[in-house]
């Protein structure tokens, strides 16, 4: 539902808007599978100030997106929750680092949870 809002750019707090929205997810997630979706979001996602789709955020912190760190892609991921105002106060970036280390923690429970140890004592990644 959050891209259809992002798509839609109505932000107005009404049940209609809610409704419309929802209808409109369940036509998306019909047509486009499940997998791609939160890659379309990334795609057209607000970020913070200059930075109102991937590109545009990209090229706002000097990140190339076919080499970027794990830490630089969660630090742009951590945007999303708190995005970076043009004059960002100490507070908010240490909001966007605080966010970040958290996106990073759940990223290698998520990566060990689908670890196992195969042969020879090795773990081995089962595939997602």
């Amino acid at each position: 539902m959050q891209l259809v809002r992002v798509l839609t750019g109505r932000y107005e707090r009404t049940l209609s808007r809610k409704l419309r929205e929802a209808a409109l997810a369940t036509l998306l997630t019909r047509a486009v599978p499940k997998c791609d979706l939160p890659t379309l979001y990334i795609q057209v996602a607000y970020f913070g100030w200059r930075m109102n789709v991937f590109v545009a955020a990209c090229r706002r912190m000097n990140l190339d997106p076919s080499i970027m760190t794990l830490w630089q892609a969660a630090s742009l991921v951590a945007r999303l929750k708190y995005p970076e105002p043009r004059y960002a106060p100490t507070m908010r970036m240490q909001q966007i680092n605080i966010r970040c280390s958290h996106i990073l923690f759940l990223h290698r429970q998520h990566i060990y949870r689908h670890a196992y140890t195969g042969l020879r004592g090795k773990v081995v990644y089962a595939p997602l």
